[in-house]
Formats: C-alpha cells, structure tokens, sequence
C-alpha cells in the first residue's frame, strides 16, 4: 500500500526540532511575520479565496505548452493496467525556454468498462514521498472499480526528473549532527551544480503542475486525494487553479494554516496521552495495564537513568547487534507507531511488558517480521524487478540511494513554507502542559534543522502559504484519533474553511486513515459517488476503537 509518512523523510518531519528561525531561508525578503502577527491580521482581515482563471496565469508568464510523452513503467505493468509516461513542464514558469522538469506518472486503468470520464489523481505524502513507487497497491484497490488512478511523482521525487535525492544524507557514515549538516551541504551544493534551482520545487510549483497534467492528459475534471502532506499539496491546488477539480479528499490533513513546526511537539504529547486514555476507558486495557500513564512516565525516566540493551536484527543482513534504549527512544519511538493504526493495539502491552523487564514485544514493533516471512518478500521483491527490466521510465533517479523519500524534496519545500513560520519558545511552552517525560524527545533538536534550512538554498515562501484555503468544490477531510503528526483538530481547521467539506474522525486510528481500514475507504468512494451530497457514513458507528491485545 502507498505509505503515507511511513518513509524515513516523511517520518522526520514528524519527528523533526521544533524549532525554525527566520533565517532558514536564503532569499532576503521580508521577515517572516510572528504567530501573533499573523493571527492579529487574521482578525483584522477575512481570509479570502484565491481563484485565477487559466488566462490569468498564462498572462502572469511566457505561454508554453505542457506534454506528456508515454514511456515503460520502471515496474510490472500488470499485462498493461497500469500505463507510465512522463509529464514535462519548465523547471520555472517564468522562464519556459530553459530548463525542464520530468515528472513520473502512472495510470492505473479502471476496471469498469465504461470509467467515470473523472480519473482520481493521487498525491503522496513527505513532501518527498514517491507515489509511483508503490504503483502495484492500487491494483487492487477499490477506487479502480470505477475510475482510472493517477499516480504523479511530485517534483525532485522518486522517478522524476531531475531528483532531489540525496544519497549523501543516506550514507552509513552520517552519525553525528555536524555530519548530517555536512551532508546536506554536499547535497544542495551538488544537485546546484546540476543546474536545478531549488526555490521550484514546493507546493505552488506542485499545483501548477497537477494543473498542466490534467490539460495535457485532455481531461475536463479530476478528483484529488492527497494523504498528510499531499493534502498541502490537493489544497494549494483548490487556491491557485480550482478549475477543473471535481471534488477533493484530504487524508490527515496538512493545511498551510498550521504551524508543524510550534505544534509538532504538543501534537505527539497529545497523540500518546490519547493512547494512555484509550487504555485506561477501556474494561480489559485498564484491567491487564493499570495505571499505564504513570507505568509509562516512569519507565521513561528509569530508561534515562539506566538505559536497557536490545538485542536487534539487522532487516537487510540478518546479523544481530545490541542497540541501547534511553527513555527518550522509548517516547520518539511510540510517536512513530502511532502512524501505523495496526500496530496501536500492541502498544499498551508493549510498555506493561517493557516496565517488568521484558522487550520482546518493543523488538517486534522496531524488527518487524520473522526471518521467514521477510525472506518471502525479498523473493517477491526480485521477481518485481525481474518483469521490470525492459522498455522503462529511466531510472538513473533510482540508482542513487532509496528513491521511496527524496531528502532534497523534503528541505526544499519544509525550509521555504513551513520552517519559516516556527518559533521555538512557543513549541517549548505549548508541550509544557504535559508530562516531563514526553517533552525532550518530542520537542528534538531543532537547531540542526534550522542549519540545514540556512544552507539549503529553497528561498522564502510568500505570505499566502502561511494562510488557510478556502474554496467551495466538495472536499472530504478524514483524521485519525491518534494521528501524532496530522492531529484531528488540523483536519477541522481546513474544513472550517472549506464551505462544502464533510469532516470526520477514526477512532483508535493513526495517520493515513484511508488505507488503514474499509470504513474510511467506503466513505470516501460514497463521497466520490456523489461529492455535493453528504457521504454515507454509517459504518463509523460500527468502529469500537482499538481492541488492544491483552496477554
């Protein structure tokens, strides 16, 4: 299934410093303007719907023609149901005649002998993640019943081109936080003397290109759906080109509005406090693991004092090594287990069990599966890339380092539109409110972030990417209860201004609703049945929560 914020780049913008200070940027335009600024002219000013006409944008910039050129999937096509190609649109619109981009596209050809004449064009999340790189789930798919699939690499991601890959932050030699910023600096001084221009590739830049695809693919209407940051993404869309979109879901939303960087530590404190009182509402949870918030508090502060030996399984050579435990690992690494909605029953149990001793349960949600059965994927995995040897999109983007997350694509967008608008002293008093042992893990060190965005190189977003969006086309917003990085009440923000949207939270559910279980699915296909009238959403009632594992 596509992976939504499972990627190591999509899960280090959860787990990222809180901190952004304003000079992450390199382009000197006005100061970013304080929390309280914006909120001031907020109150002072209605929020107001952009909407330009196409003629508006080909006058704001030299005409140019947008094409796709088919190509070979770097992938099994299923005997032809999934069909590539590439989307070529200027690097800089403003600018046409010189540089190019080349993005990845995949469709997934409905199995319906009549589609709907309306293709569902989904966008992943990160930024950084690769759509394409997951092609073969959507098979599958219940959304193919009855429209053709769009999957796009977005700018500087997996199969496109050029890629923001950054094989030089993937390097085993990356161990301290000087040699990660050195990286970085590698990185963006390398991919600058390529001739790519990082102040491109970001959300704006991502909704004129999905605004291309649709008229170089001659289609009248589409429909998005963006998980976590895709949701940036399908919204920035909605503000800077609306025509032609038919109707819009938005997975754990990510909206312009919000401020990752001042919530993000408050946000995890909540996500796991939620767990914590999900275990103990619950007869049987409360039962097995009384008092789990303080069992957890304590365990904290006794891995701190005197952290336990793992000993781990190293998922690509089979070796066993011992990796130590501190308390703060502990913190981060439930924050990370509360995107995955299937590991969240297991978690109760796995701190009970950690407290008296026993890790087991903590190395299964860190090692994954058994020897076996990652054996059988790594098979599965070399016939894939058997069938997928002929007739290709090029893959030099997939010869250097793990092209399922591009760092460069990550730091290019987060440095220009999200960074910015940080502030350190109210992430520190925001997550105050919680328990001491959640707030040095979860608050990081956000410092090093903010180095690697002075180096970076991706500029300073305008104003209006630090404002909500508004629009009247049909929109869908779905949450998880215990989502650490997209929380529910992000997702009620963007509908608040969303004047047709439907909102609804999953309880007991993590990040990326939409693929974690068939309620959220047949909602959003009784949404895109018919976008202007409220879905059918009986089977929330159905939905009990998690049912934690109990010994």
């Amino acid at each position: 299934m596509p992976r939504p914020c499972t990627t190591s780049i999509a899960r280090l913008l959860c787990a990222l410093a809180l901190l952004v200070l304003p000079a992450c940027a390199d382009t000197p335009e006005s100061a970013a303007p304080t929390r309280a600024a914006r909120q001031a002219e907020a109150a002072a000013k209605p929020t107001v719907s952009v909407k330009p006409t196409s003629a508006a944008r080909t006058d704001a910039a030299p005409a140019y023609e947008p094409r796709f050129e088919p190509a070979g999937c770097p992938f099994d096509s299923a005997g032809g149901a999934i069909e590539c190609g590439y989307l070529v649109v200027p690097e800089r619109r403003t600018s046409p005649d010189e540089a190019e981009v080349r993005l990845a596209v995949a469709i997934v050809r409905s199995t319906a002998k009549r589609p709907a004449p309306d293709p569902l064009v989904y966008l992943e999340g990160g930024p950084g993640g690769s759509a394409l790189y997951d092609a073969s789930y959507w098979l599958d798919s219940r959304f193919r019943n009855k429209r053709d699939i769009i999957l796009i690499d977005q700018r500087g991601t997996g199969y496109s081109l050029p890629s923001l890959n950054c094989p030089e932050l993937e390097s085993e030699d990356v161990v301290t936080g000087d040699d990660e910023l050195d990286a970085a600096k590698a990185c963006s001084r390398r991919l600058r003397r390529e001739g790519v221009d990082l102040k491109h590739y970001n959300s704006a830049a991502t909704a004129a290109d999905l605004a291309d695809l649709r008229q170089a693919l001659g289609l009248e209407e589409v429909n998005l759906l963006g998980v976590s940051y895709g949701t940036r993404a399908a919204l920035t869309a909605l503000r800077d080109f609306p025509e032609g979109i038919r109707s819009v879901i938005l997975d754990s939303s990510y909206p312009p509005e919000v401020d990752a960087y001042t919530e993000g530590a408050a946000n995890g404190a909540a996500a796991i406090q939620a767990l914590l009182g999900g275990c103990a509402a619950d007869a049987d949870c409360a039962e097995a693991f009384p008092k789990l918030d303080r069992t957890l508090y304590r365990l904290v502060d006794k891995l701190n004092g005197e952290p336990a030996v793992l000993e781990r399984t190293d998922v690509d050579t089979g070796e066993t090594y011992e990796e130590e435990l501190y308390g703060d690992d502990l913190v981060s690494y439930l924050f990370d287990w509360l995107y995955d909605t299937s590991a969240i029953p297991l978690l109760p149990r796995a701190i009970a069990e950690a407290a008296e001793g026993d890790y087991s349960m903590i190395i299964y949600l860190l090692d994954g599966p058994t020897d076996e059965e990652a054996e059988e994927g790594i098979e599965e995995e070399e016939v894939a890339e058997e069938e997928a040897a002929e007739g290709v999109i090029d893959t030099a983007a997939a010869d250097e380092g793990d092209i399922s997350d591009s760092e460069g694509a990550f730091y290019s967008v987060e440095c220009r539109e999200e960074m910015i608008f940080g502030d350190l002293a109210a992430a520190e008093e925001a997550v105050s409110v919680y328990p001491r042992a959640l707030q040095a893990a979860l608050l990081g060190s956000g410092e090093q972030t903010a180095a690697i965005c002075e180096v970076w190189g991706s500029g300073r977003a305008r104003a209006v990417e630090d404002r909500p969006v508004t629009s009247d086309v049909p929109t869908l917003v779905l949450a998880g209860e215990y989502d650490p990085v997209t929380p529910p009440h992000w997702g009620e923000s963007a509908a608040e201004h969303l004047s047709r949207s439907f909102f609804y939270t999953f309880p007991g559910m993590g990040h990326g609703v939409v693929f974690s279980d068939a309620c959220p699915e047949e909602i959003a296909l009784s949404f895109l049945e018919r976008p202007g009238k409220e879905p059918d959403a009986a089977c929330l009632a159905d939905l009990p929560g998690p049912v934690f594992e109990i010994p």
